[in-house]
């Protein structure tokens, strides 16, 4: 079981919440008494009067969901809430009289009580009347029977049972006053009878449409409810300060006494018939502890994937799912939590090596069989072990020295070492197909011969060798401090220079296909083709290419051909499907199973850079070291979350400002936005994944990770489209995306009418020009006939003038003659 708790320090406004509820899109919310919370599955976002202007005030009291996951809240002021993530609303079921607070809410049915009458959900989101009191504002709780009659309570007076023919008064008492007091809802149900269950301070009265008595119990005492809860066989649980019980035609029975006078009880039904009750902070399933809590379990809400959601007053939220791993550390009676080595008997029993706690091993059983300096290891740093294939045992210690049991020995001796190889920690040991051990130190790979030990790589240096993969020709792949080496009849070469060069690799493994895995320090893993002899083809994948970690310890195959994936950031599985997608470019990253925290580990970052740092045992689950102790997977049973989660916009910034998308439209002038964007996973939620794309700029997805904003610059004016898809951490994505869609308004030059004016006043002017170039050639044509008639004119006056004179010169010298 998965124990995870959520207060204050994790983002709650205060440590007291009075209820919890799951909306339409998979968020959760949380009723406290400073606010309501929102939670995704990573952080918690708070709505209060300080940023809700619907709310008056931060108490709520409760929440409620209808059939479609639309959700309610009530204030301690008998406010009725809208819960949504785009905001909180104020409800007012009541046109006539919009400030009638919220009297009560029946949590089965959600009609309201309110100053007027009886309104119950209309299938839309909002409340219609379905009875009008007699005398408003006198009735404080209404509560409908199966045959339509209305139970209605009134303080100070009695119980009212109405009916088509009125209301009667069937218990009267003056000094009745219902409980909890403080503006908490009222505690009442309705039995199978049709008799009314009410929680008052006098005690629990029973109303019948005869009458009415308080229930006592066996003593003669009378019980103070703090819940009554009705089951749909007819009980009813009664949770009081002296326990639970169950209450059948006016007689209490004890479910579980309270060991303590004060302590006060409720029960739940869950959906596989699990009875829960709380006593106190103590939570019980079928009468065995599940959590002990610091505060009082006010309420509980089962999820849809098998969690329980617990709200108590004083010690915030709690959740509770079953895990998806095995975590044998301290807790499962190991001697230390620090596994760094894991390595299978052919008997099916598991040896751990471990930094601070000695040697155990596991028998199939599940019996822990410890050893240390008794069974003659020098101390409790045997961090590397490794079972031969003759079922002997090595151990190699933190400080240099290896050590040997025999198989069917109780006791481990001390291997000798030549000096050059006992002054070396060993980081890995490994069997040859000829079955002589080789081993990786912080100074090169050696191996063992008859009586000595030859030292393979390098010989001209120290090198560490982080773990060695035999090859079926003979030769033989180490993961050193420099990269990888591969060392066979021509010597030893670097294999992926281009990319290892320089690059620590810390394991290696190869598959079902042959391909070398190659985990290194940092930059992802490394994989290597099995015609890849040189590693010139050698591909890196890491972060940006979807996986949750660049620094990968170590890698196994299950029986379905998926690679199993050890690292610092948890533990991720790469689906045979996916890996080939992926590879022939058919997907642009990976979307590889993540297990985390919330399925049962407590601690992300796993060991590795020695040999073996993993292991298949018999039944073919996977075992991981970890800080923490050791991981056990099965990938056959592991249960998958093939649930998606739903993406849904918060919001849309500009400039580190919200804006107001009046009309789907950015205010004028607005070019660079940043949409917030978000989706719940309560299990996993801050390794939920999105991918967006923007119509009509974008025609592929844009992978934004874990990111959780979209940001855009300089927008053109258009009509834009944004679609946003979520994917959670087991790899399965959503296939309906949130679209918001905008308009980015042009400037009043930037506009279709402008451009067209624009261009109809270039051709005009443009036909201007031409018309006052064609006015000038015409008046220049008329000027120059002017002119020509003019010096025509002239000439002909010239020509009679030099006639004239030249007749009277003739004329002269006729006469002079």
């Amino acid at each position: 079981m998965v124990v995870r708790h959520f207060s204050s320090t994790e983002g709650l406004p205060v440590a007291s919440a009075s209820a919890a509820r799951i909306d339409a899109d998979g968020f959760l919310w949380v009723a406290t008494h400073d606010g309501l919370a929102r939670f995704d599955g990573r952080e918690f976002t708070i709505y209060d009067a300080a940023n809700s202007p619907a709310m008056s005030g931060n108490r709520v009291n409760s929440l409620h969901a209808d059939a479609a996951r639309r959700l309610y809240a009530v204030s301690s002021r008998g406010e009725l809430l809208g819960v949504r993530s785009a905001g909180i609303t104020r409800i007012r079921p009541d046109a006539a009289d919009p400030e009638s607070p919220i009297h009560y809410v029946d949590p089965s049915t959600l009609c309201l009580t309110l100053n007027q009458g009886w309104y119950c959900p209309d299938g839309r989101g909002g409340f219609s009347l379905r009875r009008r009191f007699a005398q408003p504002g006198q009735v404080t709780l209404a509560l409908a029977t199966d045959t339509g009659e209305l139970w209605q309570v009134v303080p100070r007076q009695g119980v009212y049972l109405g009916g088509a023919g009125g209301r009667r008064l069937v218990f009267a008492d003056p000094a009745l006053v219902q409980t909890p007091s403080l503006g908490e809802t009222p505690i009442a149900v309705v039995t199978e009878a049709g008799e009314l269950l009410l929680s008052t301070e006098r005690g629990l009265l029973r109303a019948t449409s005869a009458g009415g008595s308080y229930v006592e119990d066996a003593d003669g005492g009378r019980v103070m409810a703090q819940q009554l809860r009705a089951e749909p066989d007819g009980r009813i649980y009664v949770g009081a300060e002296r326990g639970l019980y169950q209450l059948d035609g006016g007689v209490l029975t004890p479910v579980d006494a309270a060991p303590a006078s004060l302590a006060v009880s409720r029960s739940w039904r869950a959906a596989d018939g699990a009875l829960w009750h709380s006593n106190d902070g103590a939570l019980y399933r079928d009468g065995i502890l599940q959590l002990d809590s610091r505060g009082q379990i006010r309420d509980l809400m089962f999820g849809d994937v098998g969690s329980v959601w617990i709200s108590t007053l004083r010690d915030g939220v709690y959740a509770l799912h079953e895990a998806r791993v095995d975590l044998l550390n301290s807790d499962s009676a190991m001697v230390s939590d620090n596994i760094y080595s894991v390595s299978r008997a052919s008997d099916g029993s598991m040896w751990l090596g471990s930094l601070g706690g000695g040697l155990q091993r596991i028998d199939r059983d599940g019996k822990v069989h410890n050893y240390g300096r008794k069974e003659g290891l020098p101390g409790l740093n045997p961090w590397v072990v490794a079972v031969a294939p003759d079922s002997s045992v090595y151990a190699a210690t933190y400080a240099p020295g290896l050590y040997h049991m025999a198989a069917g020995a109780e006791r481990f001796a001390p291997l000798a070492l030549p000096r050059a190889l006992s002054e070396l920690p060993i980081l890995a040991l490994s069997f040859a197909p000829d079955t002589r051990l080789w081993v990786g130190t912080t100074g090169g790979a050696w191996r063992q011969a008859k009586d000595h030990w030859q030292r393979v790589w390098p010989t001209d240096r120290r090198e560490r060798v982080n773990a060695i993969l035999h090859d079926a020709d003979g030769g033989v792949h180490l993961a050193t401090g420099d990269g990888l080496w591969r060392i066979d009849a021509g010597g030893a070469h670097a294999l992926a220079v281009a990319r290892l060069t320089g690059v620590p690799v810390r394991g290696l493994f190869r598959d079902s296909q042959n391909t070398i895995w190659a985990s290194t320090e940092g930059r992802g893993l490394l994989r290597i083709d099995a015609d890849d002899v040189d590693g010139t083809r050698a591909a890196l994948i890491g972060r940006l290419d979807g996986l949750p970690s660049n620094s990968p310890h170590a890698v196994v195959e299950d029986a379905a051909g998926d690679l199993w994936v050890n690292s610092n950031q948890g533990i991720f599985r790469l689906s045979r499907d996916g890996l080939s997608e992926y590879l022939k470019g058919r997907t642009r990253v990976l979307s590889p199973l993540t297990l985390g925290l919330a399925d049962g580990l407590t601690e992300l970052e796993g060991n590795g850079g020695v040999q073996p740092a993993a292991a298949l045992d018999l039944s073919g689950r996977i075992w991981f070291p970890s800080q923490r102790g050791v991981v056990r997977i099965d990938p056959a049973q592991l249960p998958l979350r093939r649930e998606v989660p739903r993406a849904v916009i918060d919001g849309i910034d500009s400039q580190g400002s919200p804006v107001d998308l009046a009309k789907q439209q950015l205010p004028l002038g607005v070019r660079s936005v940043q949409v917030r964007y978000n989706a719940a996973d309560l299990q996993a939620g801050a390794e939920v994944r999105f991918r967006y794309r923007l119509h009509p700029v974008d025609h592929n997805w844009t992978e934004a990770g874990t990111r959780r904003v979209a940001a855009f610059a300089a927008l053109a004016p258009d009509r834009y489209r944004l679609e946003v898809l979520a994917g959670n951490s087991d790899g399965f994505w959503s296939q309906d995306p949130v679209v918001l869609e905008f308009v980015v308004p042009a400037y009043w030059h930037e506009t279709r009418e402008f451009r067209w004016s624009l261009g109809l006043g270039f051709l005009l002017l443009m036909a201007g020009l031409a018309h006052w170039r064609v006015s000038r050639l015409r008046q220049r044509a008329k000027d120059l006939d002017a002119q020509v008639h003019l010096r025509t004119q002239e000439l002909s006056t010239e020509k009679e003038r030099v006639e004239a004179t030249w007749a009277s010169w003739r004329k002269c010298t006729a006469i002079s003659r």
